[in-house]
């Protein structure tokens, strides 16, 4: 909690700089921030406590909100640009798009977007190496949308059983994906394979 609060103060200091050299016209200074401000990713900055990370599993995505819609309209644009053939070639875009993604959550967290978007931040840490902020993610996207259209089950039934070998996780990620993601009978068939594999293990 010590090492949130602290990294949290570093932040508002760099903020501070920031409008201070703007302030009194000092862009050598400014340009300093700047690039201390961009060395600071918050792809790899973790909470260390995942609650104080990820927003909680009962927020209602009810509202259409127009600024969340375009919110997420621009992330996904700056999720698909960085992709080719479905792998991950452009990392700034990529990043770019986690962030507003999980801006979108914080500052909507009633639109309709959100379980999209967790979805999304999902993929992006699958992508990124991982898996646990993946699953945590995925599981939250159907938390608070039980009937998403995208196989965010799936996905973290997948990771729990190859990357993180928890094997009573997998089974029971791969039972919920024949209940509601019956959208995908390829994926299906799969977690009906698997499903007898673990059982009998």
């Amino acid at each position: 909690e010590r090492v949130v609060t602290a990294r949290k103060a570093y932040t508002d200091a760099i903020d501070a700089l920031t409008l201070y050299y703007e302030g009194i016209g000092e862009p050598l200074k400014l340009a300093a921030v700047d690039n201390i401000r961009r060395r600071f990713d918050p792809v790899r900055t973790y909470m260390y406590f995942l609650d104080a990370e990820v927003p909680p599993a009962d927020l209602k995505p009810l509202t259409i909100i127009p600024e969340a819609e375009q919110m997420f309209e621009q992330a996904l644009a700056l999720y698909e640009g960085g992709r080719v053939l479905g792998i991950t070639v452009d990392y700034a875009k990529t990043r770019q798009s986690l962030l507003r993604f999980l801006d979108l959550i914080r500052q909507y967290p009633t639109s309709t977007k959100i379980a999209y978007s967790a979805f999304y931040i999902g993929e992006i840490y699958r992508q990124f190496d991982e898996p646990t902020r993946a699953v945590i993610w995925y599981r939250r996207a159907t938390q608070w949308d039980p009937m998403l259209d995208r196989p965010a089950r799936f996905e973290a039934a997948r990771i729990a059983q190859f990357e993180l070998r928890n094997y009573e996780m997998a089974l029971g990620l791969y039972r919920e994906v024949l209940q509601y993601e019956t959208f995908d009978m390829g994926n299906v068939k799969v977690a009906r394979g698997r499903i007898a594999e673990l059982e009998f293990a």
